[in-house]
């Protein structure tokens, strides 16, 4: 999705506006300027190392708490450990559940000699800006920081309030991040009815509809106890009634599964002519998110 669509997305989700409301507000917010303005913060924000461990989140917290106070907006901020920072803030509007703009500023580790680039540096090669965070989650912190300014500067009339929320230690458990801000400052979500975090897809169809996959949960263990009766024996001579066989039949089942999946994913990479466009089938196929990232600069458009 290009950063405008990006953008007006969650004006519209925000202001929950209709069809003429949200015409007015693109003709109010100056998306050239906007896009350009976010492209420069996503630099900034890639170059502050929020690596976790440590985390060292209060810099990046810092920094956006410059940009809100230039921007004339209030906000809260509070440290859930040594160097650990949160930060949120809140433009009021209606009488309809409160939306929360939610993103983490925390970054897993980079070693730099799997990497072409300075995994800090923010460097841009074809068009695209590379640096660990910039799909998780820093880039969508700059596109949620934009839109909620463009809220404020536009003068936008809102259903509900809007919450821009930046939390550490996603990438470790949340225990210092959202976790924390939920157990010792429950009026930063006053009001919330709806979130907005990484996860889920979205695509421009063909026909020009936008398609949004939702994401409600990930990493969730399932526990299993498997009981099995059979014949006692010896490993060398295995009987078709041993427990041990019967134990084994659900790993086979999934060892199937995985094979029609790999010849699934072969016969979509034989479809697709581009080279972006089989990575990103392939990424997909291994648990990640699908994400076409072919645009130019002043999408915004990154690589973790």
């Amino acid at each position: 999705m290009t950063f405008r669509r990006a953008v007006l997305s969650l004006v519209c989700a925000s202001s929950f506006v209709a069809p003429a409301g949200f015409a007015d507000a693109q003709q109010n917010v100056d998306m050239s300027a906007l896009q350009a303005e976010a492209v420069r913060r996503t630099r900034e924000y890639l170059r502050i190392n929020t690596v976790n461990p440590p985390g060292n989140e209060v810099e990046s917290m810092r920094w956006f708490a410059r940009i809100l106070k230039q921007e004339g907006i209030q906000f809260d901020t509070a440290t859930s450990a040594p160097g650990r920072g949160n930060i949120w803030a809140r433009l009021p509007g209606g009488s309809e559940p409160a939306l929360v703009l939610l993103h983490h500023m925390d970054v897993v580790p980079a070693d730099s000699k799997y990497w072409d680039t300075d995994p800090l540096a923010a460097e841009t090669r074809d068009s695209v800006i590379f640096g660990r965070g910039a799909l998780d989650t820093k880039t969508l912190g700059v596109v949620q920081l934009e839109t909620f300014l463009a809220l404020k500067r536009a003068k936008i009339p809102l259903k509900r309030d809007v919450i821009f929320m930046a939390t550490a230690d996603e990438e470790a458990g949340g225990n210092f991040g959202a976790g924390w801000v939920v157990k010792n400052h429950p009026e930063a979500f006053k009001g919330a009815g709806m979130l907005l975090n990484e996860g889920g897809e979205s695509a421009l169809e063909d026909d020009g509809r936008m398609q949004f996959a939702i994401e409600v949960t990930q990493k969730t263990p399932l526990w299993l106890k498997l009981t099995s009766v059979g014949r006692p024996g010896h490993g060398s001579t295995p009987s078709p009634a041993s427990a041990e066989h019967a134990d084994g039949e659900p790993a086979d089942r999934d060892a199937r599964q995985a094979r029609y999946r790999d010849r699934k994913v072969r016969r979509q990479l034989g479809d697709a002519a581009d080279l972006n466009e089989r990575k990103a089938i392939t990424r997909f196929a291994r648990g990640g998110t699908r994400n076409r990232c072919t645009g130019t600069t002043d999408r915004a458009c990154c690589a973790a």
